[in-house]
Parts: C-alpha cells; sequence; structure tokens
C-alpha cells in the first residue's frame, strides 16, 4: 500500500520541484518560462523531467 501512495506523489513532487526551479531561476518570467510551466503541469512525468534535462538556465560563467 506505501509503495502505491509513493508512486502516486512521485509526479506531484516532481511537477512542484520543477516548477520552484523555474520560478526561482534568478530572472523575471518569460514567455518561455511559462511555456514550460504549462508542459510541467499537463504532462505530469515527461514534462519535469524534460525541464531538468533540457529546460534548465545555466548561470552565465564568471569573467576570467
Amino acid at each position: 500500500m506505501e509503495l502505491l501512495v509513493i508512486i502516486a506523489l512521485l509526479p506531484l513532487a516532481l511537477a512542484v520541484a520543477a516548477t520552484v526551479n523555474v520560478v526561482r531561476g534568478g530572472a523575471p518570467l518569460r514567455t518561455v518560462d511559462v511555456a514550460w510551466l504549462l508542459l510541467i503541469w499537463l504532462v505530469p512525468v515527461v514534462g519535469p523531467l524534460l525541464w531538468f534535462v533540457a529546460g534548465r538556465r545555466t548561470p552565465m560563467s564568471a569573467p576570467r
């Protein structure tokens, strides 16, 4: 029973983590960020995984 609860809550946890990551990106929300949020919430497992694999903004490296 507990395993079923964990499996059921995993997509929600992924979506919440991805949403927090998009919103706390450090820059004002852009149109592409809103599109990512829609993808994250409309495609429960695939959307958050795509965000963590391909959508995250990498911080600019400091000049040397």
